[in-house]
């Protein structure tokens, strides 16, 4: 893996930071990746250890030894793009976690024993916006449909990029507008083919100053409106309290949520 005496020979390279004076003028990202030389060089450093324990220390088990001596050996025969399909093997999201990951597979690399560790992160983050860069990326849709079509609401960070902000909560009228509830109806109710809607609500609503008690009755009012429309079924919701599970009405709010879903 990677180059045979490149542990000894190379030292490790860090991706760099745009300075703070020009950083704080946008809100783009401002870590620098490795350049491909950069990116070669560290791929040298993975060692021929015997047992990877990276691959063990990552939570998804990337098969970390092989790309990164692909992307050692260079853009010739294919390499970068072998590297993204053993890479895409283990982890469908790599521009993430080749971004926010806390890299425990470094904190298991073997070289990381006496020396620093292989920079796996920044390896595969170069991997990946190489894959981006050449078009490798494309959409992979799935061969066998399930017929099902499912709308996420209110479901902070993940259902934001799917249904938008939470706007549709029940709890939360539309200043000069319908309600939050007819919103809901109106644009997603109404879609083609829906089948599902998994909804995720109350820390938003509740962070907004809405209760407990106007929480749950929107949520009635919602299923309501769902089994009205006959064959949409409702999923489940979040029992997450606001107040901390540690505290006693923290615990108290929990359960009273605990009991409304499961009449649901």
């Amino acid at each position: 893996m990677g180059k045979t005496t490149g542990f000894l020979e190379l030292d490790r390279v860090a991706e760099t930071y745009e300075a703070p004076v020009a950083r704080k003028k946008h809100y783009k990202e401002f870590v620098l990746a490795l350049q491909e030389t950069e990116a070669q060089a560290q791929g040298a450093r993975c060692m021929d250890c015997g047992i990877p324990f990276c691959n063990n220390g990552c939570p998804v088990n990337n098969i970390i030894p092989d790309w990164n001596d692909l992307v050692y050996r260079g853009n010739t025969a294919g390499n970068y793009r072998e590297a993204l399909d053993v890479l895409h093997s283990t982890n469908n999201f790599p521009e993430f976690t080749g971004r926010i990951c806390p890299a425990p597979c470094e904190s298991a690399c073997t070289l990381g024993i006496n020396d620093e560790a292989v920079g796996i992160k920044s390896i595969e983050h170069f991997i990946i916006d190489k894959g981006w860069a050449e078009g490798w990326v494309t959409p992979m849709p799935s061969t066998q449909k399930t017929g099902k079509r499912v709308a996420v609401v209110n479901a902070g960070i993940g259902g934001n990029q799917i249904v938008g902000p939470a706007k549709y909560s029940p709890s939360t009228p539309v200043p000069g507008g319908p309600s939050a509830l007819d919103r809901l109806e109106r644009d997603v109710l109404s879609l083609a083919g829906l089948t599902h809607i998994i909804w995720l609500e109350g820390i938003n609503d509740l962070s907004r100053g809405a209760s407990a008690e106007t929480v749950i009755a929107g949520m009635q009012e919602l299923v309501k409106r769902v089994r009205a429309r006959g064959k949409i079924k409702i999923i489940g919701a979040s029992i997450t309290s606001s107040l901390g599970s540690n505290s006693a009405s923290g615990t108290a709010e929990i359960n009273e949520r605990r009991q409304t879903i499961n009449q649901f």
